[in-house]
């Protein structure tokens, strides 16, 4: 179904004139969000710990296979 151009938009005018005459004005209300805090646990404390942990040992593990494999000789 081809619409012609001229129909489209008084369509959307007449819409638009619609709204515009039967909107109410009301007070918006913005909720206030914030992140309330809590003391970590031993298990937060456990994963860090193992977090960081792990981490350390891959990066030793990384740079010990790329010092043997960039050739480094030892005296």
């Amino acid at each position: 179904m081809e619409l012609s151009t001229e129909y489209r938009y008084r369509l959307l005018r007449d819409t638009l004139h619609i709204v515009e005459r039967d909107s109410v004005p009301y007070e918006v209300v913005r909720t206030e969000t914030r992140e309330v805090g809590r003391p970590l646990s031993w298990f937060d404390k456990l994963a860090r710990a193992v977090f960081w942990i792990v981490t350390g040992a891959v990066v030793i593990g990384v740079a010990s296979w790329m010092a043997k494999k960039g050739g480094a000789k030892h005296p």
